[in-house]
């Protein structure tokens, strides 16, 4: 006989509709939990509770685990900044205690990676796994640099795009395999498209690579590694745009993939432009609407940045500009016809 759990449905049908708040509500929940968690912790400075290192790791580590139990006991929205606000407290907290002990740097990154990895496997909350997302990154990132191998953030950066391909390529096949993957299939998605998208800012004019303590040489080449990962990642996704146009003439895709190269090697030294290309691509590809306004805002600030710090005179950079302008109407046109014939 066919029976079916209504209780079981129900709950998780309101588990559905809590996780589906706006962006908006989202947004104010996670600032309103980071500016209270910072001024509690400020509070406890100034009470200075900052002396006691047993104290600030004893508190970190009970709130944090409070945060975890709680998050999992309900998933109401009118907690989450409250939670938030005891996850924020509890990880600042800890990260302080163990910062004044005699445990090396790179122990305590890792122990931290480890609390905010192991938070995703236990915790189905939007803000919490979209948190947790950007501290792996951030904590990834001052690990290279404690490491003495901030040169290689750049192949790191690039190695986080592809994760984010993936991770939107393959949405179907993971949502559909386990329960927990499907509840934080989207705010995991998002993270990693906002994680790239911060990855790329450091990089954002090619003369700062020779200010890492390596050689240029490295940095240059990690640079340059970047610059071509982005490259093939971007002709990766063309490719799946003109299997949606349904463009299979042998000529035209020649014709579109070398407009593409035309348009993204002059970009090379600023490979920021082609990552955030990357973000307005494959979220359209995909749906992700937050993702597509991220891609579009990143694209405008790094054209902006590219263009000015260009050393080559004001009329150089007008032709580049035209150039490339015409470039994407020609695009624009042979994609419009395409659609308008299907």
């Amino acid at each position: 006989d066919f029976t079916v759990n209504e209780g079981a449905i129900l709950a998780d049908y309101k588990r559905q509709q809590n996780g589906t708040q706006s962006i908006a509500i989202k947004a104010l929940i996670i600032i309103g939990g980071i500016l209270t968690s910072l001024f509690i912790v400020a509070l406890m400075f100034l009470m200075g509770i900052y002396k006691s290192t047993p104290t600030l790791i004893f508190i970190g580590i009970i709130s944090l685990i409070s945060a975890i139990i709680l998050t999992r006991k309900t998933n109401e929205i009118f907690l989450a900044t409250f939670l938030i606000t005891l996850f924020g407290v509890g990880y600042a907290t800890l990260a302080l205690g163990l910062l004044q002990t005699e445990i090396g740097h790179t122990i305590i990154i890792g122990l931290l990676l480890s609390i905010s990895s192991g938070t995703l496997f236990v915790v189905d909350n939007y803000v919490l796994t979209f948190i947790n997302c950007l501290i792996i990154t951030g904590l990834c990132i001052i690990l290279l640099s404690t490491l003495n191998l901030a040169f290689l953030t750049p192949i790191f950066s690039s190695l986080i795009g592809i994760l984010m391909t993936i991770t939107l390529l393959n949405e179907a096949k993971i949502i559909t395999f386990s329960k927990h993957l499907s509840r934080i299939y989207t705010p995991l998605a998002t993270g990693l498209i906002l994680s790239f998208c911060i990855s790329l800012f450091p990089f954002s004019t090619y003369s700062f690579t020779a200010d890492f303590d390596h050689s240029i040489f490295l940095s240059q080449f990690a640079y340059c590694t970047k610059s071509v990962l982005l490259l093939g990642l971007v002709l990766y996704l063309q490719s799946f745009v003109l299997k949606i146009l349904q463009i299979k003439d042998f000529k035209q895709r020649i014709l579109l993939y070398s407009i593409a190269l035309i348009v993204f090697i002059p970009t090379s030294m600023e490979p920021s432009i082609i990552g955030s290309l990357i973000i307005i691509i494959l979220c359209f590809l995909t749906n992700h609407r937050m993702g597509i306004v991220i891609g579009i805002a990143s694209f405008l600030y790094f054209i902006a940045t590219f263009y000015y710090n260009m050393e080559v005179s004001l009329l150089e950079k007008s032709i580049l500009l035209f150039v490339s302008g015409l470039l994407f109407l020609g695009f624009y046109l042979i994609t419009s016809k395409k659609l308008s014939e299907k």
